[in-house]
């Protein structure tokens, strides 16, 4: 409620800039899609300025005009969403069994490449047809190909380290 509030009080001072932190979290489904309504209409209508800063990567997808990611206090991306999706793909596929899994980054010209059972889930800069026609030059099959996602391009950008969980669980 008291997030509700505050927002209520930058939307009747009709705030040049509004700085939302989280802006969404707990909020139902209904709440996030009038709140969401309510800031791309006031940002349109009034000529303010948003900054929105959450963990929720799909909820600033669907909002965003740009995005600046962090990593390690480091800013990583800074530019449009358009900019950021800008002709990736993602894709999802499985090898035949002889195809040698080390050489599959270099050979796809893939931005990230991740084992995803029972096949791999990797991003390339191409259109669809570029896509397709490099996934066929490895002989893959059972591909799916979509316009790339920002929780996505964020992995990419992160670099996450691989995590043995059996060390830590064993």
């Amino acid at each position: 409620m008291q997030r509700q509030a505050g927002l209520i009080l930058a939307l009747s001072a009709q705030a040049e800039y509004l700085f939302l932190d989280e802006a969404f979290d707990g909020l139902d489904e209904a709440m996030r899609r009038l709140v969401r309504s309510m800031l791309h209409y006031y940002a349109k209508n009034k000529g303010a300025a948003l900054l929105v800063s959450s963990h929720n990567l799909q909820e600033l997808e669907d909002i965003a005009d740009s995005v600046g990611m962090l990593n390690e206090g480091r800013l990583v991306f800074n530019g449009a969403v358009s900019e950021m999706k800008g002709g990736r793909q993602t894709c999802r596929f499985v090898l035949p069994d002889d195809w040698e899994e080390g050489r599959l980054q270099e050979a796809l010209g893939a931005e990230l490449v991740e084992k995803n059972p029972p096949g791999y889930l990797c991003i390339l800069k191409a259109s669809r047809a570029e896509a397709e026609k490099k996934l066929e030059a490895v002989r893959a099959e059972q591909i799916r190909i979509r316009p790339v996602r920002l929780e996505e391009f964020f992995r990419r950008e992160r670099k996450e380290r691989d995590v043995d969980w059996e060390k830590i669980f064993g």
